[in-house]
């Protein structure tokens, strides 16, 4: 695929402390149009969709868009820890990214890439802001919906190991006490850009499109729920993600 520097991908901190972690993937041609940021689900959700989006960006760049991936506070390679996974942090750190694909790029014009939990916080963070399009791989626009997730996965871990987990441990994530709490408090009525596209894996509720732009069905099982953390190569999902913006 070649080195980052062929590609012009360029992995940086930043933000007010630097404490977020971002790959710019700089157009490899002219911009030919808006920028577009990549906001991607939680804790160990954005590992296994990482090669997916990896793929989107790099092709995208190619097409000549600037396009901004990055880490969530306390996940991946940012800053924090578990004390700074917060879903209150967590809309705070996409309009930080925002902010800095506009510095990066040059341009206000800008169209969002999102994946389950990280279509909400788009919406939740971006509200006021003018979208173009926004591209939404398996949505999630209710945060109780997530916590509920959560709560399922750590009981099928206890049920699948003789070792106790530590209190407030999720995915790998030992979260504050407040964690669920919050979550439960997120949740919009929709995607809000001026053009929407849902994209479904065949495990995925279309009636969760609540009418919000057409949805894109595939034929990829994605298995968002299973305790494993196993990289997803979805390369139909790629294309289509690609192809609606």
């Amino acid at each position: 695929m070649g080195t980052w520097k062929e590609l012009a991908i360029e992995p940086f901190y930043f933000g007010e402390n630097e404490q977020l972690f971002g790959i710019y993937h700089a157009p490899r041609s002219h911009a030919s149009g808006p920028a577009v940021l990549v906001c991607p689900p939680m804790l160990g959700e954005h590992l296994k969709a990482y090669w997916a989006l990896r793929q989107v960006a790099t092709r995208l760049a190619t097409e000549g868009r600037p396009v901004l991936r990055f880490d969530l506070s306390g996940t991946g390679n940012s800053m924090g820890g578990d004390p700074a996974a917060r879903p209150s942090i967590w809309v705070e750190d996409v309009r930080t990214a925002q902010r800095e694909l506009e510095e990066q790029s040059g341009t206000r014009q800008l169209e969002v890439i999102s994946v389950r939990y990280g279509t909400l916080l788009a919406e939740l963070a971006l509200v006021g802001r003018s979208v173009s399009s926004h591209v939404a791989w398996d949505p999630i626009f209710d945060g109780g919906a997530v916590a509920d997730s959560l709560v399922l996965g750590r009981q099928r871990a206890i049920e699948a190991t003789p070792v106790d987990l530590p209190e407030c441990e999720y995915m790998g994530h030992r979260l504050a006490s407040s964690f669920l709490g919050e979550l439960r408090g997120q949740s919009c009525a929709g995607m809000s850009a001026k053009k929407n596209v849902v994209l479904a894996s065949a495990e995925w509720d279309p009636a969760m499109a609540r009418g919000h732009g057409p949805v894109t069905s595939s034929e990829s099982i994605c298995p968002w729920g299973a305790t494993d953390l196993e990289v997803m190569y979805v390369h139909d999902i790629v294309n289509a993600i690609c192809k609606s913006l």
